[in-house]
């Protein structure tokens, strides 16, 4: 039979004792408890989720400044090459990202920019950060070679010399080694401007420096003139290998400087090791070069190296110990119009212009590029990141 009205009006409430009032009372404290404890676990963890890394943040900012180029290309410079910053404010106030509290939290002090590389149609980027979770986020090329622990005033390492504010390395024995487009290269020296200059360890191209007909020796033995009328075999070497994308990739480009090289004529008792007398005849603007004389002179420890006459210059020199043995520089001799220096296993003396040997060039990058890993032996070369 089934319940009717009335008799489920007749049905009495349960009833509890004292102690079960008091279990249930118990009871639900501890679940009101428990969802309040929920409650402030899930707002924490969405607090604590929204706070981005330094490296978020630096792929945050680039996107943002990817999109903020292609919106506003007039706001970028009318330079073939260069860098470009575009600041943290200028992203967040064009409304290409969240503001930086949003994203480290409201009590950060973090800033930064963002660093856009061009050469030619090559764009790369970079985003440096100050003030932020990690010190070593941000740590460029130049930075990290230049760190105190590498600067030496005698033996082998890196010097730096105020008076031209340029860092260069010399000896022998030498933590310069670079990884960059596929290649291994030693560290030269950071210019005046910051730039890494570097050359080839091992070169795979070999040419001439000069073919041409000389009215002089009244034979095809090369003229020794870098620029001119027609431009130099080794010249035109340098310019197709740079433009050989098999060794040069767009991104690669992209933080490679343009520059002048010198190619200057000097003598064999010229004693100058800066670059003066070289620098006195520049190339056009050109994406890779070669070395000159006054380079290896200055590279060696060894006191007697003073000129290209000096066997001494062998010594203490890791140009003398690269795997190419025996290539151009693109130093002339001032002595005639048809032969230029060489250099084989830290050796210089002239040749004739039209003899075949390695050409092992030398590029310069922006030592802004972010340090990646590696502490510039062969084992562990310097790497770096380049984002396109």
């Amino acid at each position: 039979m089934g319940l009717n009205l009335d008799s489920m009006k007749n049905m009495q409430k349960p009833e509890f004792n004292d102690g079960q009032k008091k279990l249930i009372k118990i009871g639900v404290i501890a679940i009101v408890a428990l969802v309040a404890v929920i409650l402030v676990v899930v707002i924490f963890s969405a607090v604590v989720g929204s706070k981005v890394s330094d490296q978020q943040l630096q792929n945050i900012m680039i996107k943002a400044a990817k999109q903020y180029i292609e919106d506003n290309p007039d706001k970028m410079p009318d330079e073939i090459f260069g860098v470009h910053e575009i600041t943290l404010s200028n992203l967040v106030t064009g409304g290409y990202m969240k503001e930086i509290t949003k994203l480290k939290g409201k009590d950060t002090s973090c800033t930064g920019s963002v660093f856009t590389y061009f050469n030619n149609g090559n764009y790369s980027y970079s985003a440096k950060l100050k003030n932020c979770d990690s010190e070593d986020a941000s740590v460029t090329l130049a930075d990290k070679i230049k760190e105190e622990d590498n600067i030496v005033e005698q033996g082998n390492g890196l010097y730096y010399y105020p008076e031209r504010n340029v860092y260069v390395y010399r000896g022998e024995y030498v933590d310069n080694y670079i990884n960059f487009a596929g290649q291994l290269w030693r560290i030269m020296r950071i210019d005046e401007n910051g730039n890494i200059r570097m050359i080839q360890d091992e070169s795979g191209m070999l040419g001439q420096w000069d073919n041409r007909y000389n009215v002089d020796r009244k034979a095809n033995i090369g003229i020794n003139y870098f620029e001119g009328t027609e431009s130099s075999r080794i010249k035109d070497s340098i310019i197709s290998y740079y433009n050989d994308e098999e060794n040069f990739s767009s991104l690669d480009k992209s933080v490679m400087i343009p520059t002048e090289y010198c190619v200057g004529s000097r003598a064999d008792v010229d004693y100058d090791k800066t670059g003066v007398i070289e620098c006195t005849t520049k190339s056009e603007l050109m994406g890779i070069g070669g070395p000159n004389v006054s380079e290896l002179l200055e590279i060696s420890l060894d006191v007697n190296c003073n000129s290209t006459l000096s066997k001494s210059c062998a010594n203490y020199n890791y140009l003398a110990h690269l795997k190419t043995k025996g290539f151009w520089t693109l130093t002339p001799t001032s002595a005639n119009t048809y032969q230029a220096y060489a250099i084989n296993t830290g050796l210089i003396a002239s040749s004739n212009a039209s003899t075949v040997k390695k050409i092992s060039v030398v590029a310069v990058i922006n030592g802004n590029v972010k340090y990646k890993e590696g502490t510039g032996t062969i084992d562990k070369p310097y790497q770096i990141e380049i984002i396109g």
